[in-house]
C-alpha cells in the first residue's frame, strides 16, 4: 500500500494514534528528520544572507502600481495577519500528519528556491517603500538590521499561499484565502514589494506544493 493511502487509512483514529501509526512508516519518519533539520539551516543561513544581500547595489523597478498607490506604514496589520493565520493553521495541521510534513517541506523548497532568486536578482527597493517592522525578526535576528532588499519574491506572500494550499477545511480555506488578498493589497500599499515579487510568489509557491508531494510520496 502506498504511504499516502495508509496515511489516508489512519485519520479516522485519534490524533496520538495517527502520528504513531505516520511515525512507524519508514519513509515518513525520514523526511520528519530531514525537513525540520534542514529548515534550521536555513533560519541560521538566513541570518547570515539578509544582512549580505541587504548591502548589494541592486536596480530600482519601474511599478506602475505602486506609482499610482501613496505609500501606507501597515506593519502591524500585515504581521498581526501573518502570525495568526500560521498559529491557526498550525493548530489544524497538528491533526493531519501528512499535511503538516508536507507544508514541511514546500517551506524547506519554497525558501531555498527564494535563496536563489534573491542572489540571482539583485534589486533596491520601490520607491517610497516602508520597511517591514516584524516585532520578533526586529529584535532576535539579523543584529537589529532592517531587511529591505529581500524582494524577490515576497516571502510574505509564499507563506500565506503556503498556509492556504495546506489546510482542506473550507472555512479556514476561506478566511486564510481572504487573509492573503489582503496581505497582497497591503504589502503594495507599503510599497514594501514590487507587483513583480507578489506575482513571483504566488507562481513558484503552488509549484513546490506540487514538488513536496513528489517527495513525500
Amino acid at each position: 500500500m502506498a504511504l499516502r493511502e495508509k496515511l489516508e487509512q489512519y485519520s479516522a483514529v485519534p490524533i496520538s494514534l495517527q502520528w504513531k501509526q505516520a511515525t512507524a512508516e519508514k519513509r515518513f519518519f525520514t523526511w520528519l528528520i530531514i525537513a525540520p533539520a534542514y529548515l534550521i539551516f536555513l533560519v541560521v543561513f538566513l541570518n547570515w544572507f539578509l544582512p549580505y544581500i541587504n548591502q548589494r547595489p541592486g536596480i530600482v523597478l519601474p511599478d506602475p502600481l505602486l506609482s499610482a498607490l501613496p505609500p501606507i506604514d501597515l506593519s502591524k496589520w500585515i504581521f498581526s495577519i501573518l502570525y495568526l493565520s500560521v498559529s491557526t493553521t498550525f493548530v489544524y495541521l497538528i491533526g493531519n500528519p501528512e499535511r503538516f510534513l508536507r507544508t514541511l517541506i514546500t517551506v524547506a523548497l519554497v525558501y531555498s528556491l527564494r535563496i536563489l532568486a534573491l542572489y540571482l536578482v539583485p534589486l533596491d527597493p520601490p520607491s517610497g517603500c516602508i520597511p517591514l517592522a516584524d516585532p520578533f525578526m526586529l529584535h532576535f535576528a539579523y543584529n537589529g538590521v532592517v531587511i529591505t532588499k529581500d524582494l524577490f519574491f515576497s516571502g510574505h506572500t509564499a507563506c500565506m499561499m503556503m498556509l492556504l494550499l495546506a489546510v482542506q477545511k473550507r472555512v479556514l480555506k476561506i478566511s486564510l484565502a481572504a487573509g492573503l488578498i489582503a496581505v497582497i493589497i497591503m504589502l503594495l500599499l507599503q510599497h514594501a514589494h514590487y507587483t513583480i515579487d507578489i506575482m513571483g510568489a504566488i507562481i513558484f509557491t503552488p509549484v513546490c506544493w506540487k514538488i513536496s508531494r513528489k517527495i513525500l510520496f
